[in-house]
């Protein structure tokens, strides 16, 4: 039941406790750290040909400043799969720094 499973949650991985007061806070996020806002995270995720979608101070960003981590072409691991669609797409992974540094020259 839902029940059981929310016990063994509290009891497994939250040592019980319920209350936010009882929680550890946790020191290696830095102190004055804010969520990304929903332009930040797409700007992390989106293709390269999808970037007209967003603003054009984001667009402009992904052509010159970041063009390294949307690559026109790139790699496919199968990993074991049979179509194309299941392929882990080899691209590297976004600094989110320099997408925040880049941002604030872009609306400064």
């Amino acid at each position: 039941m839902i029940t059981d499973l929310g016990k063994n949650i509290v009891s497994d991985f939250l040592r019980g406790k319920t209350v936010i007061e009882s929680f550890e806070v946790d020191f290696n996020c830095p102190e004055n750290s804010r969520p990304y806002t929903p332009f930040q995270q797409l700007m992390a995720i989106m293709p390269h040909k999808s970037m007209h979608l967003l603003p054009k101070e984001y667009g402009e960003i992904a052509r010159t400043s970041m063009l390294e981590y949307f690559p026109s072409s790139f790699e496919c691991d199968l990993n074991g799969k049979t179509y194309s669609y299941e392929a882990i797409v080899l691209i590297p992974f976004v600094d989110e720094k320099r997408i925040l540094e880049e941002e604030e020259k872009a609306f400064a």
